[in-house]
């Protein structure tokens, strides 16, 4: 009842606020901010998530579609695909969201198995 008083005193009801509907995923694991920094972190975080989940699955599809191409033996895909990859490898390498030395990892990786198609097909 009080919170509810509160809330109409400074002009909003608290059940229909938006923060509780952000966070009722931490309550569930007893982590609720309660500074308004903290709850900004939250919402921080949740962003810089998703964006970097959304980073690393473009990499996984890349892959997925250059691994594709040289099970396929199909070599002018495949190195379509590889410039790809490592275009996509790079601008992700620049964010932060993998480090460059797993890039670098990848990227040799990749070019070892173009580069064993090739010696297969000529």
């Amino acid at each position: 009842m009080i919170p509810t008083l509160i809330g109409r005193f400074w002009g909003c009801n608290l059940s229909e606020a938006g923060d509780n509907a952000r966070l009722n995923s931490l309550q569930g694991a007893g982590l609720v901010p309660n500074t308004e920094s903290a709850k900004k972190r939250v919402r921080q975080n949740a962003k810089r998530r998703a964006r970097n989940n959304w980073r690393k699955r473009r990499i996984k599809n890349q892959i997925k579609n250059f691994l594709s191409a040289v099970q396929h033996k199909d070599v002018d895909t495949a190195e379509s695909e590889f410039r790809k990859v490592c275009s996509i490898l790079d601008k992700v390498t620049c964010t932060g969201t993998i480090h460059r030395n797993t890039a670098a990892r990848r990227k040799s990786r990749l070019s070892r198995r173009l580069r064993e198609l090739k010696s297969a097909a000529a």
